[in-house]
């Protein structure tokens, strides 16, 4: 890796991608095959949506708390 940021497209079942810039902040090895990062997301894509990336992210996560109760 030569750089500290990533863009990212993160991805609900059924939903258009959501697209996001962010600075790694950590990695972790889990085992040989897999590694897990922290990503402090700094910024998002373009949108066609009326809401805006971070807003259609927000409601994403909310209908999953929701499901899952």
């Amino acid at each position: 890796p030569t750089s500290d940021r990533i863009t990212f497209d993160l991805i609900f079942k059924m939903q258009a991608p959501l697209r996001f810039q962010g600075k790694i902040t950590h990695v972790a090895a889990l085992d040989g095959t897999t590694m897990k990062a922290g990503i402090n997301i700094e910024g998002s894509g373009h949108s066609d949506a009326k809401k805006s990336v971070q807003d259609r992210l927000n409601s994403l996560l909310e209908m999953i708390r929701t499901d899952k109760n």
